[in-house]
């Protein structure tokens, strides 16, 4: 019974081995589709959010309406944008607002908070 924990260790360690090199190829092939993606819908989800900043939903309304409204227009576009880079996306807006609502209008809007969309299960 020992020999065969050992010999499972060993074959676990392995695995562990592979998957970290793996994993080590992978991340930098997966950072860069991620900014990618990211500088092709940012754009689409600064307009987005501050189209809503000033509406009197509440945050997870406006969370809910910009995730939908960004998720069309990429689409729209032919980006294929998944969840967690559309919430980034709004998360980034949302902290650009006042900076980018000032450099349209001259007065700064007040960002409300966001709460990151759910992927569905």
């Amino acid at each position: 019974m020992n020999k065969i924990k050992a010999e499972l260790i060993v074959i676990i360690a392995h695995v562990a081995g592979v998957a970290k090199s793996l994993v080590a190829a992978i991340l930098p092939v997966l950072e860069e589709d991620l900014s990618s993606l990211l500088a092709e819908i940012l754009p689409i989800a600064e307009q987005v959010v501050i189209s809503l900043a000033t509406s009197p939903s509440t945050g997870k309304e406006k969370q809910a309406a910009a995730f939908d409204q960004i998720k069309t227009a990429a689409t729209a576009a032919g980006i294929q944008a998944t969840t967690q880079a559309i919430n980034i996306a709004i998360e980034l807006a949302v902290a650009n607002l006042p900076k980018a609502s000032t450099a349209i209008s001259g007065t700064q809007v007040p960002p409300s908070p966001v709460v990151p969309h759910q992927a569905a299960s």
